[in-house]
């Protein structure tokens, strides 16, 4: 696939969650305004980081193990052999959270005292009946990720992207016409409804698409390797949901609201991001499983998705580190969410800005590694997970003690970068250089043009004494104008690739 196709999946997959972020910011905003940071808010933000994990990462599970096995059907164009993948994945994935699901029903309590040992009686009873109902995400969550995969394989990402909007739009009716009345519960079950319309959605694309396929059967025999690679994504699915936990129990360590705050910071600091993340490791994925088996030269390069991943997010790390006061405030500061709660959402969003740029190199790495049968997989995602959570804890805990929530935040950056050196010394090894000096300059340029953009910005709007919203949109127009052209200047190749991109969307316009 051309680089103007494959960035053009990516914008196309980025632009969609971008969507999500909006519905995502408007909920946190809600919910702040009708919690504030209680008990209540504690709990139910626990159990919502707990969900959102698990979906995400039954997903990304889901789409790293079959879409190589589905890219072969697709290539194959065989109906039974794909119906047959279909079932060979669906039935040990979906079995699997329903007996999760069943598992944290009956010992609700004792696994919200896991998550979060800090929590009082009042908090560990909220959070227990809420994760009894919010269990039911998890079959429907396997069904929509099995045929999102099926999506996935057929290069077919814009439908899945949009119904994966679904969980969040069905929680807006709830919270507009409540308002301050609004309750956990009731925006948990919101959440389950939302989650079934969308496991809805994909799985009708996904069986419509199924019927058109021909009647064939395999053409290429299935690796020997899919027992390893099921290994490898299982434990990296359950890192990443462990660290998710570390993070919040930790958070509940430091006193009544910590959860929140957390949870706050990082949902509205990795937002957009995070669109981005999730939308270069797809793609890329996607495309080293068609490219599984070809020459080194034919696959697409590790160095080229760190730098697409780099572009994307950049910019949106310099606009953090010189708006997150104003872009909390005008959120956040109001209702149950106090001028306190604000500033110190804030400054753990500032504080966490620098952590973009290590999960942007990571949704770069990942793929690459899961896509390699020629990686000791298990070990290499053994060492992962170790790095990633040991460092938390050995960190965290005498951290969080002394600085509270930002020695937390620092704990996190240090364990997300331990883990990033664990796969980049992993394909160091495997490929030799990952990058050459050319890609290391190429990088450099594209910093130095984040951070230049960053303080024009500062220093120009600064004197103004503008208003929460001028200045935001001030900051957000001029730090993207001046990096785009910043990256112009130097040339560099994805700001060619975007405007061939856009050249070719004008002439079919």
């Amino acid at each position: 696939m051309s680089a103007a196709r494959l960035l053009a999946n990516i914008v196309l997959m980025t632009a969609l969650k971008l969507v999500g972020l909006l519905l995502s910011v408007l909920l946190i905003v809600l919910q702040t305004a009708a919690f504030g940071t209680t008990p209540a808010a504690d709990a139910y933000f626990t159990v919502r980081r707990f969900v959102l994990s698990a979906i995400a990462m039954t997903f990304e599970a889901t789409n790293q193990l079959a879409v190589p096995e589905f890219v072969r059907e697709v290539q194959g164009g065989g109906h039974s052999g794909m119906r047959r993948a279909l079932m060979r994945f669906g039935i040990p994935i979906i079995g699997l959270l329903c007996l999760i699901a069943l598992a944290l029903w009956v010992f609700a309590e004792p696994v919200v005292r896991l998550l979060a040992p800090g929590f009082d009686d009042d908090r560990l009873a909220k959070a227990a009946e809420l994760l009894g109902v919010v269990a039911l995400c998890l079959p429907l969550t396997g069904i929509a990720a099995l045929a999102g995969a099926f999506n996935f394989a057929r290069r077919r990402f814009g439908l899945t992207t949009l119904a994966r909007l679904l969980p969040r739009v069905a929680l807006l009716p709830v919270l507009l016409v409540a308002g301050a009345a609004v309750t956990p519960l009731s925006l948990s079950w919101a959440l389950v409804i939302g989650v079934a319309l969308m496991a809805l959605m994909i799985a009708v694309q996904g069986w419509r698409d199924l019927r058109r396929m021909g009647g064939g059967g395999l053409t290429t025999p299935r690796r020997p390797s899919t027992p390893r690679r099921a290994a490898a994504v299982t434990i990296n699915a359950a890192a990443q949901m462990a660290m998710g936990w570390a993070d919040a129990a930790l958070a509940s360590l430091t006193g009544l609201g910590g959860v929140t705050i957390m949870f706050v910071a990082q949902r509205l600091l990795s937002a957009a991001p995070g669109a981005v993340n999730s939308a270069v490791n797809s793609a890329y994925y996607t495309e080293y499983s068609h490219a599984a088996g070809a020459e080194a030269g034919a696959r697409p390069s590790i160095a080229a998705a760190v730098r697409i991943s780099l572009f994307l997010t950049l910019p949106l790390v310099a606009f953090v580190m010189i708006a997150a006061t104003p872009l909390i405030t005008f959120l956040l500061e109001r209702g149950a969410f106090t001028a306190e709660d604000t500033a110190a959402t804030a400054d753990l969003v500032r504080f966490l800005a620098p952590l973009l740029l290590v999960n942007a190199v990571l949704a770069a790495f990942l793929p690459a590694v899961l896509a390699d049968d020629g990686l000791p997989l298990v070990r290499v995602f053994l060492w992962f997970s170790a790095a990633a959570l040991l460092i938390r804890f050995a960190a965290g805990l005498p951290l969080g003690a002394l600085f509270g929530l930002k020695g937390v935040a620092s704990s996190i950056l240090l364990a997300s970068t331990g883990s990033a050196l664990v796969l980049a010394r992993a394909l160091h090894r495997r490929h030799g250089t990952l990058g050459s000096w050319q890609d290391l300059r190429q990088i450099a340029l594209m910093i130095g043009a984040a951070v230049a953009a960053a303080l024009v910005s500062a220093l120009l709007w600064q004197p103004f004494g503008l208003g929460d919203l001028v200045l935001l949109c001030a900051h957000a127009l001029t730090v993207a104008a001046l990096f785009l052209a910043g990256c112009a200047l130097c040339r560099l190749p994805e700001i060619e690739a975007l405007f061939a991109l856009l050249r070719r969307r004008r002439h079919r316009g």
